[in-house]
């Protein structure tokens, strides 16, 4: 087929089922006939990254995000891409990028967190603090959000706060420089 839409479909399925020779030559296909194809540029980005290619998911990724800037899931593989390559500055700016867009963003949150060596600045921690406190997020961003407390604490300069935890885990921990 000559559609972008169903190629990326199907690129996409084939992935899903290992076959992934396959399922990039589908990808790159669709991506060459509606190059402004968002959704196959993340797509591909997302199936290299899966075979372990991260330095060569970084280009379809940026791709997808030059065309729809707002697609999370893309801004994300980004960031865990090129924390996987060590370029953990760059990680933590597209973190901060889905925070901006999205501050209730609990898997953007858990993402900043889990760069390790990266130290979280006196402003995420009071943002976190801010939303552990509110009782208006619900879902996945609540239990990643929740979850923090696992790491956050490891991360600071300054002592950390203890705040009370709603998200079904006691106090969580908030640190920050």
């Amino acid at each position: 087929p000559n559609d972008a839409a169903i190629l990326n479909a199907l690129g996409s399925q084939l992935g899903e089922v290992g076959e992934v020779d396959a399922a990039l030559a589908t990808l790159r296909h669709a991506c060459d006939i509606a190059p402004d194809f968002a959704a196959a540029w993340f797509n591909l980005g997302k199936c290299l990254g899966l075979i372990g290619a991260t330095a060569e998911s970084e280009a379809p990724l940026r791709r997808a995000l030059a065309i729809a800037p707002q697609m999370e899931s893309a801004r994300f593989l980004l960031a865990e891409a090129l924390m996987a390559l060590g370029r953990i500055d760059e990680s933590a700016a597209e973190y901060r990028e889905l925070l901006r867009r999205e501050p209730r963003s609990g898997i953007a949150w858990w993402g900043l967190a889990n760069l390790k060596s990266l130290r979280f600045s006196a402003a995420d921690a009071d943002a976190l603090q801010a939303l552990v406190q509110r009782r208006d997020i619900g879902g996945d961003h609540a239990k990643s959000i929740g979850d923090l407390h696992e790491c956050v604490g490891q991360l600071g300069h300054r002592p950390a706060r203890r705040v009370p935890g709603r998200f079904g885990h006691g106090e969580v921990e908030l640190a920050g420089e």
